[in-house]
C-alpha cells in the first residue's frame, strides 16, 4: 500500500465510544413562517421551538385555545417582515407628526374637542387625521369648553383669555358685565359728541363747525346744549367732599406744630391732613422714606428723620392733592415749592437720608408743576445722593429709613426709565432687604415689598427693551419669557393685593401699572390682530378698562392723586385707535373725566389732557366746541385755585418726536379754529406707536427728546 499523496487510502475515523453521530439541523418551519406573538408561545428562551408555523393557527395555539398572531405573512422570509414592520412604523410616526401639526395650528376649541375624542375612543392616529381633514371637528358641531365657560362668562374675549382666567386668577380674574344703571354717569366729564363715519368722512364740514366756540362750562352740574335743547338735564351733584380732617391715617398727626418746622403760616390742621392724605393715597407706591420714623420725628420733633428740607418739600406736593378737599390748600403750594428749594441750595449735608427723601419728592412735585428744569436737577440729584450716601451708625430705625430711601429711589427711577421708554439710570437692585409690613403703618398694606419685586422686573425689562432703542434687539421670545415672569409676581400675591371688595387704592394702582407692562412687552409684535401678543394685549386692556372704572369710582384718590396716570395713557392710546368700537366712548370719556378731576390741582395733567384733546379733534373724533368747553374748564378751575399754568416749561406733548403743547399766550379758541395746521401741522396718524407718549406720569413729568 503505498501512501503518496493518495487520499484514497485514509482510513475512516471511527466515532468515540458512547458518542452520538452528529444529528443533521432540519429546516424549522419558521423560516419561512416566523414564530407567533401569542403568549404560548412568546415565553421563555425555546419560544422559537414551541411554534410549528402552521396556520392560520399553530398547533401550541390552536391546543390552548389562543388567538394565533402572525408577525410575518404566509411565505414571507424575516427579512421582509423586519422591512414590512419599518415602513408601518415610519407611517404610524408621519400620522403622530401630522396630526401634533394639525392640533397645533387648529383653533383652540377645536383642538380641544379631538382630545377629548381621542382620549374617550381606541382610534388611530391616521383615523384622526382624516376625520380632522373631513371637518367633523368643526366648532359648531361640539360644545367646545370656550363655548360652555361662554354661558357664564359672558365677557370671556377669547379662548387664550380663559386659559389666562384659569391658570393666572390674581391677573386676569373674571369681570362682571357693567350694570348701566349702576354706572357713576359723573365719571365721564362733559358730555362729548362723537362724529359718525359720514360726519368723519367730511372733513370740510368739520372745519366749517370748528368756528362754533362754546365758553361756557357744562360739566353735568348743570345742562349741555344738547340736552337743554332736548329738555334733558344731567346729575347735579357729585355729592359732599369727604372731611380728611376726622380720619387721619395715624393719630400723632394730631400733634404736628407746624411752627417747628417752617415760618409759613398754615393751620396745623391743614399740615396733619394734607400728610395724611399723602401717606394714604401716595406714599404706599412711592415709598420715599419710613413714615412710621417721619411722623415720629415730625412730632417730638426731630431732626434725624425729618429735616426742614424734607418737610417743606413734602408739604409743596401734598397741598396739591389736598386741595381737593380744600381749595385754600392750592395757595401753599407754590410757596412750599419755592421755600424748599432755597432749602435745597442751602443744605449743608447733601448726603443724608432725608436729604435723599427730599430730592425724591421735589422731583414729583417739580414735575407735577410742569417745572421741568427742577425735575431733571432733582432727577440727577437723586442719583448721586443715592450712589455715594453718607455711611450712619448701623442702627436698626436708621437701617430702615435707609431702606425705604433706597428702595423709593430704585422704584421711582425704574418707573421713570420704564414709562418714559429710556435707558435706566439705576440697574442694580438696592443692597438692603426692601421695606415689609408696618404694625404702625398698616394703612400701606404689603404694597411697597411687592411693588419693589414689580420694579425690578420693570427695570429689567427697561434695560432691554431701551437700552438700544426701542423694540431692537428685542425678540418674541424674550417678550414670552417677561410675561411668564410677571405671571409667576401675580400669581403669589398676598392676600391684601388680591382684587376684591376690601382692595386698597394703592394695590388698584400697581394693578394698572402691572397691566401696562403687559402691553408694552407685547406692543412690537401686534401686527397680526390674531396672534398670541395681540391677544394677551387684548385681554390685559380689558382688564385695564375695569381697574380705571374701579379706581375712579370707588377711591376718592383718583382726584386728589394722579399716581394711576399711565393707565389713562396708555387706554387712551388703545382707544383712539379703535373709535369705532362704542364701548371705546364710554372709556374715551371716563379716561377724560379722571384728566379733568386732575387738572387743574396738578398743571402738568391739564397740559396732557389739552395735547389730548387736540389729538382727538385732530382726528375728528369729537366736536371742537366741546374739546374747548373741556379746556375752558381746566383754565377755569387753575384759576380758582390760583394755579398759573403758563409757567409750565417741562411738557412738551405726546410724542417724543415733535411738540404738542399749545403755545403760550394762545388761546384754546385760536388753537381749535380752521387755521390750526398753521399751528400744528396735521399728520394721517398721530397716536402711532413710535409716536407715544413718554409721558412718565408717575413722576408727572413729560421729557421730550432732541
Amino acid at each position: 500500500m503505498t501512501w503518496r499523496g493518495n487520499y484514497q487510502y485514509y482510513f475512516q475515523l471511527l466515532p468515540p465510544d458512547g458518542g452520538r453521530s452528529p444529528r443533521r439541523r432540519s429546516s424549522l418551519t419558521i423560516a419561512n413562517a416566523p414564530a407567533c406573538r401569542s403568549p404560548a408561545t412568546a415565553a421563555g428562551p425555546n419560544a422559537l421551538r414551541r411554534c410549528d408555523g402552521l396556520r392560520p393557527r399553530c398547533s401550541q395555539c390552536h391546543s390552548k385555545e389562543l388567538e394565533c398572531i402572525y408577525t410575518a405573512q404566509e411565505n414571507e422570509t424575516p427579512a421582509g417582515a423586519l422591512k414590512r414592520e419599518n415602513h408601518t412604523l415610519k407611517q404610524k410616526t408621519a400620522d403622530i407628526a401630522e396630526l401634533f401639526s394639525l392640533l397645533r395650528s387648529m383653533p383652540e376649541d377645536q383642538s380641544f374637542a379631538v382630545i377629548r375624542h381621542i382620549r374617550s375612543c381606541q382610534t388611530e392616529p391616521a383615523d384622526v387625521v382624516r376625520q380632522i381633514k373631513r371637518g367633523d371637528f368643526k366648532s359648531d358641531s361640539h360644545l367646545s369648553a370656550i363655548t360652555a365657560a361662554s354661558a357664564y362668562l359672558p365677557q370671556l374675549l377669547s379662548s387664550l383669555e380663559l386659559e389666562l382666567l384659569t391658570s393666572h386668577p390674581n391677573a386676569y380674574p373674571s369681570l362682571d358685565p357693567l350694570d348701566v344703571g349702576t354706572v357713576d354717569l359723573n365719571l365721564i366729564g362733559i358730555p362729548f359728541r362723537f362724529r359718525s363715519k359720514l360726519e368723519l368722512s367730511c372733513r370740510d364740514e368739520f372745519n366749517r363747525e370748528v368756528s362754533d366756540i362754546q365758553g361756557s362750562v357744562d360739566r353735568f352740574r348743570g345742562t349741555s346744549p344738547s340736552a337743554s335743547s332736548q329738555g334733558t338735564a344731567g346729575p347735579t351733584s357729585q355729592g359732599p367732599k369727604p372731611n380728611p380732617t376726622s380720619s387721619l391715617c395715624d393719630r400723632r398727626l394730631n400733634n404736628v406744630n407746624a411752627r417747628q418746622w417752617t415760618a409759613i403760616p398754615v393751620p396745623n390742621a391743614t399740615v396733619a391732613a394734607a400728610i395724611s392724605q399723602y401717606l394714604m393715597h401716595d406714599h404706599p407706591l412711592s415709598g420715599f422714606f419710613d413714615a412710621d420714623l417721619f411722623i415720629r420725628d415730625l412730632v417730638e420733633p426731630s431732626n434725624m428723620f425729618c429735616s426742614r428740607l424734607l418737610f417743606h418739600a413734602l408739604m409743596a406736593f401734598a397741598c396739591q392733592g389736598y386741595s381737593f378737599f380744600d381749595a385754600t390748600a392750592a395757595l401753599l403750594v407754590d410757596r412750599f415749592y419755592d421755600e424748599a428749594r432755597k432749602l435745597w441750595y442751602a443744605e449743608p449735608d447733601r448726603d443724608s437720608v432725608t436729604a435723599l427723601s427730599a430730592s425724591l419728592i421735589l422731583f414729583l412735585a417739580s414735575g407735577s408743576m410742569g417745572k421741568d428744569g427742577d425735575g431733571q436737577m432733582f432727577y440727577q440729584e437723586s442719583v448721586a445722593i443715592g450712589s455715594h450716601g453718607k455711611e450712619n451708625t448701623p442702627i436698626s430705625d436708621m437701617d430702615r429709613y435707609r431702606s425705604a430711601a433706597a428702595w423709593g429711589l430704585f422704584n421711582w427711577h425704574t418707573l421713570h426709565s420704564f414709562y418714559d421708554r429710556q435707558e435706566p439710570t439705576i440697574t442694580t437692585t438696592p443692597p438692603v432687604v426692601s421695606p415689609q409690613y408696618q404694625v404702625n403703618a398698616r394703612y400701606m398694606g404689603e404694597t411697597m415689598p411687592n411693588l419693589c419685586q414689580l420694579c425690578t422686573i420693570m427695570n429689567d425689562v427697561a434695560s432691554k427693551y431701551y437700552g438700544t432703542g426701542i423694540t431692537q434687539g428685542v425678540s418674541m421670545d424674550m417678550a414670552e419669557r417677561y410675561f411668564y415672569v410677571l405671571m409667576s409676581w401675580s400669581d403669589n400675591l398676598p392676600a391684601l393685593l388680591i382684587r376684591d371688595l376690601g382692595i386698597t387704592q394703592h394695590a388698584i394702582v400697581v394693578h394698572i401699572w402691572f397691566h401696562t407692562i403687559i402691553i408694552e412687552i407685547f406692543r412690537p409684535f401686534l401686527s397680526d390682530p390674531k396672534s398670541r401678543p395681540s391677544l394677551i394685549s387684548a385681554a390685559s386692556l380689558k382688564q385695564l378698562k375695569r381697574l380705571v372704572y374701579i379706581y375712579r369710582s370707588r377711591f376718592v384718590a383718583s382726584k386728589c392723586s394722579f399716581l394711576y396716570q399711565p393707565g389713562l395713557l396708555y387706554l387712551v392710546n388703545c382707544l383712539l385707535k379703535d373709535v369705532e368700537n362704542n364701548e371705546a366712548h364710554f372709556y374715551f370719556l371716563l379716561c377724560i373725566g379722571g384728566y379733568l378731576d386732575l387738572a387743574a390741582r396738578f398743571p402738568v395733567v391739564g397740559t396732557i389732557a389739552k395735547s389730548i384733546f387736540q389729538m382727538a379733534v385732530e382726528k375728528g373724533i369729537i366736536l371742537p366746541s366741546d374739546a374747548s368747553r373741556a379746556l375752558n374748564e381746566i383754565d377755569t378751575k387753575s384759576k380758582e385755585l390760583g394755579r398759573d399754568t403758563t409757567t409750565i416749561d417741562g411738557v412738551s406733548g405726546l410724542g417724543p418726536e415733535r411738540n404738542r403743547t399749545v403755545p403760550v399766550g394762545m388761546t384754546w379758541e385760536a388753537a381749535f379754529s380752521p387755521g390750526i395746521d398753521s399751528v400744528w401741522p396735521g399728520e394721517e396718524d398721530f397716536l402711532r406707536d413710535e409716536d407715544f407718549s413718554n409721558f412718565f406720569a408717575n413722576g408727572g413729568e413729560m421729557f421730550g427728546k432732541e
